[in-house]
Protein backbone atom coordinates (compact mmCIF):
# COMPACT_ATOMS: atom_id res chain seq x y z
CA UNK A 1 0.00 0.00 0.00
CA UNK A 2 1.38 3.20 -0.99
CA UNK A 3 1.74 6.34 1.76
CA UNK A 4 -0.90 7.93 -0.48
CA UNK A 5 -3.16 5.04 -0.06
CA UNK A 6 -2.40 4.74 3.75
CA UNK A 7 -3.33 8.45 4.28
CA UNK A 8 -6.91 7.93 2.24
CA UNK A 9 -7.43 5.25 4.03
CA UNK A 10 -6.49 6.71 7.39
CA UNK A 11 -9.29 9.74 6.24
CA UNK A 12 -11.47 7.30 5.12
CA UNK A 13 -11.93 5.49 8.66
CA UNK A 14 -11.83 8.94 10.37
CA UNK A 15 -15.15 10.29 8.70
CA UNK A 16 -16.52 6.77 9.10
CA UNK A 17 -16.08 7.03 12.97
CA UNK A 18 -17.34 11.16 12.91
CA UNK A 19 -20.33 9.54 11.57
CA UNK A 20 -20.92 7.17 14.13
CA UNK A 21 -20.09 9.49 16.96
CA UNK A 22 -22.79 11.28 15.47
CA UNK A 23 -25.61 8.86 15.64
CA UNK A 24 -28.42 9.24 18.39
CA UNK A 25 -29.09 7.16 21.08
CA UNK A 26 -25.63 4.99 19.92
CA UNK A 27 -25.77 1.30 21.58
CA UNK A 28 -22.90 -1.32 21.28
CA UNK A 29 -24.39 -2.77 18.00
CA UNK A 30 -23.98 0.93 16.44
CA UNK A 31 -20.04 0.14 16.68
CA UNK A 32 -20.13 -3.72 16.49
CA UNK A 33 -18.59 -3.80 13.41
CA UNK A 34 -15.87 -1.58 13.81
CA UNK A 35 -14.90 -2.93 17.32
CA UNK A 36 -14.79 -6.46 15.94
CA UNK A 37 -13.32 -5.90 12.59
CA UNK A 38 -10.68 -7.97 11.06
CA UNK A 39 -8.16 -5.17 10.78
CA UNK A 40 -6.40 -4.32 14.67
CA UNK A 41 -5.98 -0.53 13.74
CA UNK A 42 -9.89 -0.38 13.30
CA UNK A 43 -10.52 -2.12 16.22
CA UNK A 44 -8.17 0.13 18.27
CA UNK A 45 -9.95 3.29 16.68
CA UNK A 46 -13.51 2.07 17.77
CA UNK A 47 -12.05 1.33 21.20
CA UNK A 48 -10.33 5.27 21.29
CA UNK A 49 -13.68 6.56 20.42
CA UNK A 50 -15.76 4.61 22.84
CA UNK A 51 -13.57 5.70 25.64
CA UNK A 52 -13.50 9.19 24.39
CA UNK A 53 -17.38 9.14 23.98
CA UNK A 54 -17.79 7.52 27.59
CA UNK A 55 -15.33 10.48 29.37
CA UNK A 56 -17.25 13.09 27.70
CA UNK A 57 -20.60 11.61 28.83
CA UNK A 58 -19.15 10.72 32.74
CA UNK A 59 -17.64 14.51 32.52
CA UNK A 60 -21.38 15.99 31.64
CA UNK A 61 -22.78 13.74 34.71
CA UNK A 62 -20.09 14.79 36.87
CA UNK A 63 -21.02 18.46 35.76
CA UNK A 64 -24.91 17.44 36.82
CA UNK A 65 -24.07 16.05 40.27
CA UNK A 66 -21.69 19.03 41.09
CA UNK A 67 -24.52 21.70 40.01
CA UNK A 68 -27.11 19.69 42.66
CA UNK A 69 -24.80 19.22 45.33
CA UNK A 70 -24.66 22.89 45.19
CA UNK A 71 -27.81 24.33 44.62
CA UNK A 72 -29.44 20.67 47.34
CA UNK A 73 -26.39 20.36 49.54
CA UNK A 74 -24.80 16.73 50.07
CA UNK A 75 -25.95 13.72 52.28
CA UNK A 76 -25.47 15.33 55.48
CA UNK A 77 -27.21 18.24 54.52
CA UNK A 78 -30.29 16.40 53.24
CA UNK A 79 -30.16 13.55 56.51
CA UNK A 80 -29.95 16.74 59.00
CA UNK A 81 -32.92 18.54 57.24
CA UNK A 82 -35.13 15.43 57.13
CA UNK A 83 -34.51 15.17 60.65
CA UNK A 84 -35.19 18.50 61.63
CA UNK A 85 -38.14 18.49 59.86
CA UNK A 86 -39.41 15.10 61.57
CA UNK A 87 -38.83 16.79 64.56
CA UNK A 88 -41.00 19.67 64.25
CA UNK A 89 -43.69 17.20 62.89
CA UNK A 90 -43.66 15.19 66.22
CA UNK A 91 -43.60 18.56 68.52
CA UNK A 92 -46.48 20.10 66.17
CA UNK A 93 -48.58 17.21 66.87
Amino acid sequence: MSVMQVIVFIQEVFNWFRELNKTPNATYETYQRAVKHIDPEICANAVICLIKIVTYLLHKQIEQLEKAFINEGGLREKMTKARLLQQRRKHQA
